[in-house]
């Protein structure tokens, strides 16, 4: 009897010793870790009150807590933000903490720009400060001195951004945060043409291959019209995005087409933004 409890005792201390280090070890984990840990709340309403507006971190996720719930936070830029410009210290949590607080929404940077409307509102304006912007790909916007100046019509984008420089998308609610400026409408004058007839026109147009010269593969405008150019092809775009004008913008710009180039050059199928983007790669 006397060697089977000699075994259980010896199994016991190693037990207690793998125990004691594996606490030891997480003690100096603990210890190399400068975020402050919450190992209890005496209750909820205490933790409403408590931990209102603070960073806390459970294991290796993060959340927000307000509205006496945790809200997850999936986007690691926003964890930084609130760290290095709201100097949000990140707490750690236990688990029976955890436990005990209840799951909210996830905290985006809706929630964020809400939270913080007027830092956020000049963040905004130094971000696109000098740049057209569109929320929906059919109102523009000229961001001007934190003030967003609408355009009336897109033919004035286009007179407007004569070196076509690229346009940003721009949430609904970001633009919100801006007051409004004074309305652009641009002078036709810039974009008037010769009033020649079409027929006068095609008598004299040189060939296709010096019509279509540098334009395969490329982004093209006619007044309102976008259309992409592929083997001296014009294929009119349904529907230009404004992430079609970024990638064009990579690859040379969009380029204005003449009366002449449109006259001479064949009009394929429409295709959409998505393909066009596509045919690219």
């Amino acid at each position: 009897m006397f060697f089977p409890k000699l075994i259980l005792f010896f199994i016991a201390f190693l037990f207690c010793l793998h125990s004691y280090a594996q606490s030891s070890e997480h003690a100096q984990l603990e210890e190399l870790d400068n975020a402050e840990k919450i190992n209890s709340i005496p209750s909820l309403k205490v933790a409403c009150q408590k931990l209102n507006h603070k960073l806390l971190l459970n294991v290796d996720l993060a959340y927000y807590f307000k509205d006496c719930s945790l809200h997850l936070i999936t986007d690691s830029q926003l964890i930084n933000t609130l760290i290095q410009i709201e100097g949000k210290t990140p707490q750690k949590m236990s688990a029976d903490v955890y436990a005990a607080l209840p799951l909210g929404s996830n905290y985006t940077y809706t929630d964020y720009y809400k939270e913080f409307p007027k830092r956020f509102s000049v963040s905004v304006c130094k971000r696109y400060n000098k740049n057209i912007v569109s929320f929906d790909n059919y109102n523009y916007y000229y961001i001007e001195s934190c003030k967003k100046r609408k355009f009336s019509r897109y033919f004035d984008v286009q007179a407007f951004n004569s070196s076509n420089n690229p346009m940003y998308a721009i949430s609904k609610y970001e633009l919100s945060l801006l007051p409004d400026g004074d309305p652009i409408i641009e002078s036709t004058d810039s974009k008037k043409t010769r009033e020649i007839s079409e027929v006068d026109l095609k008598k004299n147009l040189p060939d296709k291959s010096i019509l279509c010269k540098n334009l395969n593969k490329k982004v093209t405008a006619f007044y309102k019209s976008f259309f992409y150019v592929e083997k001296c092809v014009l294929f009119p775009i349904k529907n230009f995005s404004v992430e079609l004008q970024m990638k064009a913008q990579e690859r040379g710009g969009v380029k204005d087409l003449t009366i002449e180039q449109v006259l001479g050059l064949e009009e394929g199928k429409a295709v959409t933004a998505a393909e066009v983007l596509k045919r690219f790669h």
